[in-house]
């Protein structure tokens, strides 16, 4: 979990969409600020390509900051509903 933390900052800070995805499992969720699930590393990838060539981009290079922890946890701390697998 300490390398996480540290390398999520660190990729998102660098707008490196690959590093970024590589943090990921290909069964993962990631859930946006607005409450879209995106499933899977490949399509957190993808997101994040755009939004780090797009809304997160600037005209000097800079970035958004990064929220403050990562959103990945693992998949035992998440609760389930009834039935879910």
């Amino acid at each position: 979990m300490e390398r996480l933390f540290a390398d999520f900052p660190a990729a998102w800070t660098a707008g490196d969409a690959q590093a970024f995805g590589a943090l990921f499992t290909d069964d993962s969720d990631y859930v946006s600020y607005d409450g879209t699930i995106a499933r899977g590393r490949r399509t957190h990838q993808h997101n994040h390509d755009k939004l780090f060539r797009g809304v997160l981009a600037s005209a000097d290079g800079a970035r958004r900051p990064p929220p403050p922890h990562p959103p990945a946890q693992p998949r035992q701390a998440l609760p389930r509903r009834p039935g879910q697998r």
